[in-house]
């Protein structure tokens, strides 16, 4: 029988500070401070320091990283960057620079991913030309070796992280509650699965997590269930 291995919390610590960057913010491949952070890794960081109980050292900078991802025109590069920012400021107890126009964002990308129904978003990928991509973007080198966004998410994944975006602001979509809900439904397939880009249980994630958030009684939802 193999006993299980002790984990030493401090090296864990270790490693996750290793990924900090000079702005403040971190990345998983951090090497040399050749790359900007991102937003996503600045918030699994923070929230993996809070996990093992420890602070986030020089927690300033970071969240000074954190609200420059809100732009001078008061959105951002792209939802992922959105709500990563917003959720790690949150952990950190802060809100974004303008929260009304964050409440915007949100909402705009929301109504945006209603009237256009279940097919993938267009305007939350880039590519990028040379080696630019915008502040808080997760990068991945593509087979062709062009640097592109990582984060692509779906229609459905964009619906999730809006929501949730929204609610981490205090402000549900209530207006919009019933045409959510509707969305999310009817994605569903007959297996309990959601129709995005074939099953998957990412976006079985996102339909529940959404319907939750918007309390919805997903008891319904038996075949996903099952």
């Amino acid at each position: 029988m193999l006993r299980p291995r002790r984990v030493d919390l401090e090296k864990l610590r270790e490693y996750v500070l290793s990924k900090r960057g000079k702005d403040g913010g971190y990345l998983s491949y951090q090497y040399m401070d050749l790359f900007e952070s991102s937003a996503e890794d600045t918030y699994y960081a923070v929230s993996s320091l809070q996990a093992l109980g420890r602070e986030t050292p020089r927690a300033s900078d970071t969240a000074r990283f954190l609200l420059r991802l809100q732009r001078e025109d008061w959105d951002y590069a792209s939802l992922p960057v959105a709500y990563y920012a917003v959720k790690a400021l949150a952990l950190l107890v802060m809100r974004p620079r303008d929260v009304e126009r964050a409440v915007e964002y949100f909402s705009k990308i929301l109504e945006h991913v209603i009237e256009e129904g279940g097919g993938n978003t267009s305007h939350v990928g880039y590519v990028a030309e040379e080696h630019f991509l915008p502040e808080g973007s997760l990068r991945s080198l593509g087979a062709s070796g062009i640097l592109v966004e990582a984060e692509m998410p779906t229609a459905l994944a964009s619906a999730s992280l809006a929501v949730e975006g929204l609610t981490v602001l205090g402000r549900k979509p209530l207006d919009i509650r019933k045409e959510v809900i509707d969305f999310v439904l009817e994605l569903k397939t007959p297996v309990g699965d959601f129709r995005v880009r074939g099953p998957s249980i990412e976006s079985v994630y996102h339909a529940v997590k959404t319907l939750l958030l918007l309390g919805y009684d997903i008891g319904e939802l038996t075949s996903t269930r099952d």
